[in-house]
């Protein structure tokens, strides 16, 4: 463990069993590595992978990925460069209990977090489009289809009998083999007229999503924050009363 650099405490305590352990472990002979440490790890592992299943999260952590290009996602370009985060650790010289990887994906989600208190002044209701064509769950796709391409919008919001917003469907969903909008739709990416806008910067920059439906406590459409609505917003500059200008204290002119 020294060697390899993952030295951790139960690991250790693992390590100096055998030669303190005294009678239990000489009993066990060859076989301890195996049972109890071995066989109480994998049981260890089972119930760890168990718990995140029922919690929805993912173990091992796996990364999205999005296929026919080889290029980064645009957040990581515009953000933390893996590079860095390596650059860092080796100026460090530490070994942390967290792949690098994990890590990156950490810092990233600061800087959004940075950002997001540096423009809290914009917010969802602000950038929104409020005129969002919208389709039917219960619709044929070939009308979605078709309102997609004299629309030129990349995303079609599919509402229920009451307004509320249920899925999205875009050119990619509807290549799916179904006989309604409902068959084919996505999850809905949604948002409250209050939220940050800035906390869709993550979301709408990871390669699958175009758009994010932003709903009212009962999860009636309103309006819609498209890529280039948040773009626009950002590309804005700042209001001269903002937190970080007023974080950074102007000198005398020369």
């Amino acid at each position: 463990m020294s060697f390899g650099r993952c030295l951790h405490p139960p690991g250790a305590a693992a390590a100096l069993t055998a030669p303190v352990g005294g009678g239990a472990v000489d009993s066990a002979g060859w076989l301890f590595p195996l049972d109890p440490v071995a066989t109480s790890a994998l049981v260890l592992v089972a119930v760890g992978w168990a718990f995140h299943k029922l919690s929805g999260h993912a173990y091992p952590h796996v990364k999205p990925t999005v296929v026919a290009t080889a290029d980064p996602l645009p957040s990581q370009r515009a953000l933390l460069h893996p590079d860095d985060v390596d650059a860092v650790l080796a100026k460090m010289g530490e070994t942390f209990d967290i792949g690098r990887d994990d890590l990156g994906l950490l810092l990233t989600e600061l800087e959004t977090r940075v950002l997001t208190r540096e423009r809290a002044d914009l917010t969802c209701d602000e950038i929104m489009s409020r005129d969002v064509i919208t389709v039917g769950r219960d619709a044929d796709p070939g009308v979605a289809r078709q309102l997609l391409l004299d629309s030129g919008v990349r995303l079609l919001p599919v509402l229920d009998g009451d307004g509320r917003s249920v899925g999205g469907v875009g050119l990619r969903e509807l290549a799916r083999p179904g006989t309604t909008v409902g068959d084919l739709m996505s999850p809905a990416l949604t948002a409250k007229p209050s939220d940050p806008a800035t906390e869709l910067v993550g979301p709408l920059t990871d390669g699958h999503r175009h758009a994010a439906m932003v709903v009212d406590d009962e999860r009636r459409l309103v309006g819609l924050v498209a890529q280039g609505d948040l773009l626009a917003a950002l590309a804005r500059p700042q209001p001269s009363g903002s937190a970080s200008s007023r974080m950074i204290p102007s000198g005398p002119r020369t």
